[in-house]
């Protein structure tokens, strides 16, 4: 660090009478500066251990594009075990020294076929070292007290203060808080303004400080930076009976300097905020190009302290603190609650595996006991939220949540609910999944999209787990053409040349996730498969895939403002498949795991005998028993068993034959023939006999003469719940058929 301080003062020295533009320090130790008038020349600073010469030489080898040479020394480097702090400052140093822009140069390289590996790893590490010397207490320490050493030394310190952006704030407040450090404070107010927006996030958090010195600097420093982000927590100080007049005065005029006034409710202000934070709209926020993102915290006793989180779910985080504090406010402010819950989704399913949200404490239960703790109406309002937002992560899980309390009283009450409008949303897994929620309420009464249900659960039914699109193309070769690829990355494939055959085989797939169409086929094909899509229950939230000639294609306009309608101008199968998965991307389609789907088509089959038992009136599972019938060739056991059972509960005539013919299969497992011949007697009992004079006669078949005690104990009771006819009765008991084995033969003397 001291060679660091030595450079600058030489440099400030051979530069003496030349303003130096703060960008050049904020390049030093922050990750992307560009400078119009070229990159700045410091002396060369000694390079740390033994790496300088290995920096040095990759500097070199990079630079005559002997991109061999270089990896080998960035691999040494990488290898040495420098901290990535003394990585930064030799890479500083010779990128200093040879009058090059370090930032420009790894961005160029980063781009460079044979250096874009070992780049970005070097780069990775460069980033770290930057955020290394932004945190050193120390480095922090000598910028606050070169402050107040004169005008020249302000202008350096407080530019690389900004380059320490908000972590300098805690330093800079316990400054200020000193009374022994009485000859800073005039410095360190002027420089916390300097910093601007920079230091936001961790000053409004400082609004909760005690000390009247700290707080009133806060108060004042807040004003004159000039950002509304501010205006709730200074509303909140203006309003509090706790204040002492002279912060209440101090609020009221930085309010004024805001554009704002101590009129209206604080919470209220809190609450607009979180809106602001949830819709990545506020002024603070986190640079999604950073590794991490701060969370502070404010306790008199220790002053400010951060908690590092992923910049992902940086916004979720601070909607939810500001929708607590509109709660804690006002406990009437009720829509704060449902905000709450929806952030708190949302920032649960952001959440990235290799870094867990440290703002939750230990034992913290998750999003969903939250979710059903406050009840459908507050849980139906977060679902609205994620809907609209296209986060179809979160609205999975609130709908699964809701799945545990909604019945069918709420579904029928007033307007649609959110999960009813969830089962035209783009995504299968939330369309699914809400129709398993609605399904399993069983409304009594009649309810908009009720229509949508049964066809919905068919589909669930069918469910692999195995993605599904359908082609609209020009010609036969076009259709194999792109066949190939689209098997190849997982799809299961249909294709046609005409826009109603392709719906029509689209009919057939038991999951269609996206249609691939192109403008070579006639827009009159285009835009036939997207109305007749539209016009569909099943298929109007399946994202379509345009290939175009050019970016001017009315699609491409279209696809601007359509979230099912996605363009390429690509013809390469293989990247077309990749504009396939961005489409599906684009509308919102989460894939769908085998054991998810298993699950799906399991629960949906389940519901399914449910609605046929009951009868209900809203709600008609005949619709499905085509689907149920298919599913009884499942290769999952527990599908086909499933769909046997909710056969079963329908007393539908072809049901019955289907169910007599799966049992009747030797080929097929028999723990799946009994299933079959119990749904098929209790099929029985709900329709009667509907089987032919053959069916009936297979039946007694089965029951003389099947392999096992059980299938024919299981055919009889299948006979019995079929009502036979005395003369087949007789013949039953006449035959007196046995199970028991031929006795041995006698042993040869």
């Amino acid at each position: 660090m001291a060679r660091l301080n030595r450079a600058v003062d030489v440099l400030t020295k051979a530069v003496a009478g030349v303003a130096l533009s703060g960008a050049f320090w904020i390049g030093l130790i922050s990750p992307t500066v560009v400078r119009a008038d070229g990159p700045a020349a410091p002396p060369a600073m000694a390079a740390p251990g033994d790496i300088g010469k290995h920096v040095e030489d990759f500097w070199h080898y990079a630079k005559i594009a002997r991109y061999d040479l270089a990896t080998a020394e960035a691999d040494k480097i990488l290898g040495a075990g420098a901290t990535p702090l003394d990585v930064l400052k030799s890479f500083t140093a010779v990128s200093a020294d040879h009058k090059d822009d370090l930032d420009q140069w790894f961005a160029r390289w980063q781009k460079v076929d044979g250096l874009s590996v070992p780049a970005g790893k070097l780069s990775a590490v460069l980033d770290e070292g930057r955020l290394a010397l932004r945190q050193d207490p120390a480095y922090i320490d000598e910028q606050i007290q070169r402050l107040s050493v004169n005008e020249r030394a302000y202008m350096l310190a407080v530019d690389r203060l900004r380059g320490c952006g908000e972590l300098a704030v805690p330093a800079m407040l316990d400054y200020i808080k000193n009374p022994a450090k009485a000859e800073f404070h005039g410095a360190l107010r002027r420089a916390l303004v300097d910093l601007g927006k920079a230091g936001l996030n961790p000053l409004v958090v400082a609004t909760a400080a005690k000390d009247q010195i700290t707080l009133l600097t806060v108060v004042n420093t807040l004003g004159d930076i000039g950002y509304d982000v501010s205006v709730p927590y200074l509303q909140e100080l203006a309003q509090s009976a706790d204040q002492t007049a002279a912060v209440k005065t101090a609020a009221t005029i930085s309010l004024g300097k805001l554009g704002a006034t101590v009129k209206g409710k604080a919470a209220n202000s809190f609450y607009d905020l979180a809106e602001r934070f949830y819709n990545d709209k506020a002024t603070v926020t986190a640079d999604p190009k950073a590794k991490v993102a701060f969370v502070w915290s404010w306790a008199e006793d220790r002053g400010l302290t951060k908690k590092d989180v992923a910049p992902v779910i940086f916004n979720k985080i601070l909607a939810m603190k500001a929708a607590e504090k509109a709660l804690a406010l006002d406990a009437a402010n009720q829509s704060a609650i449902s905000l709450w819950l929806a952030a708190n989704y949302e920032r649960e399913v952001l959440t990235p595996a290799d870094m867990p949200d440290a703002t939750r404490p230990e034992g913290w239960l998750g999003a969903h006991y939250y979710g059903v703790s406050s009840g459908h109406r507050y849980l139906n309002e977060a679902l609205a939220r994620t809907l609209k937002d296209g986060n179809s992560s979160a609205s999975l899980a609130i709908v699964k949540s809701m799945g545990q309390i909604v019945g069918g009283s709420e579904l029928t009450a007033g307007s649609t609910p959110a999960v009813v409008d969830a089962m035209a949303y783009p995504d299968k897994a939330v369309r699914l999944e809400a129709a398993l929620v609605v399904a399993k309420a069983m409304p009594n009464k009649a309810f908009a999209g009720q229509d949508r249900v049964v066809p919905l659960l068919s589909e669930a039914v069918a469910q692999t787990g195995k993605r599904g699109i359908v082609l609209v193309l020009k010609s036969e070769d076009e259709i194999n053409k792109y066949t190939a690829a689209l098997e190849a990355a997982g799809f299961t494939v249909a294709g046609a040349t005409k826009a109603d055959a392709a719906i029509i085989k689209a009919s057939s797939m038991p999951a269609v996730d996206a249609f691939l169409v192109s403008e070579d086929a006639g827009n009159a094909q285009v835009d036939g498969l997207i109305a007749m899509a539209a016009g569909s229950t099943r298929f109007a939230a399946t994202p379509k895939v345009v290939i175009v000639g050019s970016g001017a294609s009315p699609y491409a306009v279209r696809a601007v403002t359509d979230k099912l309608v996605s363009v390429t101008t690509e013809t390469d199968p293989a990247q077309v498949v990749t504009a396939v998965d961005a489409g599906m991307s684009k509308g919102g389609v989460l894939p769908i795991a085998a054991d998810t789907a298993t699950n799906l088509s399991v629960r949906a089959a389940d519901l399914l005998a449910g609605i046929a038992e009951s009868k209900a009136t809203t709600l008609d599972a005949s619709t499905a028993i085509p689907t149920l019938i298919g599913a009884l060739a499942d290769s999952r056991p527990a599908v086909a068993k499933a769909a046997a059972n909710a056969l079963g509960k329908t007393g539908d005539k072809s049901a019955q034959a289907a169910l007599l013919a799966k049992a009747a299969d030797e080929k097929a497992p028999e723990e799946l023939r009994l299933a079959n011949l119990a749904a098929l007697g209790g099929s029985a009992k709900v329709g009667g006999n509907q089987l032919s004079a053959d069916d009936v006669a297979a039946v007694k078949k089965l029951a003389d003469s099947a392999a096992s005690p059980a299938l024919r104990n299981a055919a009889a009771e299948v006979g019995g719940s079929l009502n036979l006819s005395p003369e087949q009765t007789r013949d039953l008991i006449l035959k007196a058929p046995t199970m028991m084995p031929a006795k041995p033969a006698e042993p040869k003397s």
